[in-house]
């Protein structure tokens, strides 16, 4: 029997599907399993192909529906069709889509052009040609940072924004979490710190830099000294596991951003541990520190905009193992648009 893997790792659990970017190989088997198309595919939907740049075309599910426009995006390892028994349940309220990202199910795959700007900008042309105004985005997982994007460049564009289980360190940055989560984002500051001291990087102030890397490392080693903990009960990732690995997955690493204000009519879905019973970010008297908060409190406390909605011992795929509490948040969440 496969063992759940730790709360952190990628593709599972709520606050970091998004991690996979830079130590997906560690969890391949379970990427890789099938979860794409999950859902038993609805006959009442009509699907279409959108070129959002020359010979890249993306799969656009159509649900139908009356009213405003919702779009799902779907999470690593899937496509639109996960949401087939879930998303035609707002067919009554709002035109229902789905959008399948570049690399995954029936959309191209080009061998560049991957991250969170891609992937936005993929999403604003298909809102484009499809004549769309003030959609409310919906996304699952790793779906979180290319919404935290819109968020942030274009969010005048948007009504609202809905993260299941999507508001993980890669769509919402905090230093009020702990180093665990930042693990892909400390890899990726220390790469760009060692490039100050390769030759010819025609960096002028080498021995400040070499200072400044020296300072890091404690923090570094202690997250991967957590990380490793962590994955102690994992095995290596075989030669196959990492011959299938995805040929965009280091381009995808390379392109984390640090999100650290989303503004507007947000609503945040978190799957927590079945013992977590308490409202996000109580009211506290003690400022709290770095590594201090879940990541659930610091966004709460982060977005004052969002409602935060906790759903103890849901899994991560948040609106398939509790569909209805993610139906009821959603439902109160848009009534509150109109």
């Amino acid at each position: 029997m496969r063992r759940n893997p730790p709360h952190w790792c990628a593709c599972h659990y709520p606050m970091i599907p998004q991690r996979l970017l830079v130590f997906a190989l560690c969890t391949l088997p379970i990427a890789a399993v099938g979860w794409a198309s999950s859902a038993p595919l609805n006959a009442l939907a009509s699907l279409r192909f959108i070129e959002v740049e020359p010979a890249v075309k993306l799969e656009v599910v159509d649900w139908g529906g009356n009213g405003p426009p919702l779009i799902f995006l779907h999470g690593w390892g899937c496509d639109a069709h996960v949401f087939d028994s879930f998303a035609p349940r707002f067919t009554s309220r709002c035109h229902v889509y789905g959008i399948t990202r570049r690399g995954a199910g029936k959309s191209s795959a080009p061998a560049s052009g991957y991250g969170d700007e891609r992937f936005g900008r993929d999403i604003l042309t298909i809102i484009d040609a499809l004549h769309l105004s003030a959609p409310v985005l919906v996304g699952h997982s790793m779906a979180g940072a290319e919404m935290s994007w819109l968020n942030t460049h274009h969010r005048e564009k948007f009504a609202g924004f809905i993260y299941l289980d999507a508001a993980g360190p890669s769509a919402f940055y905090s230093e009020l979490t702990g180093d665990t989560g930042h693990v892909p984002f400390l890899v990726g500051d220390m790469r760009r710190q060692l490039d100050r001291l390769i030759p010819g990087s025609s960096e002028l102030h080498p021995k400040q830099a070499a200072h400044e890397i020296i300072a890091a490392l404690p923090r570094l080693q202690t997250a991967l000294t957590d990380w490793l903990e962590s994955m102690k009960d994992f095995p290596e990732p075989t030669a196959e596991q990492l011959r299938s690995a995805p040929p965009y997955l280091r381009e995808l690493s390379l392109s984390l951003q640090k999100y650290t204000t989303l503004r507007g009519p947000i609503l945040a879905i978190f799957a927590v541990p079945a013992e977590t019973a308490r409202p996000p970010n109580q009211p506290t008297n003690v400022e709290p520190v770095p590594g201090s908060l879940s990541q659930w409190d610091a966004f709460a406390r982060g977005v004052p905009s969002a409602r935060v909605v906790l759903i103890p011992g849901a899994s991560h795929f948040v609106f398939q193992s509790h569909a209805t509490d993610v139906l009821h948040a959603m439902n109160a969440f848009l009534d509150g648009l109109n």
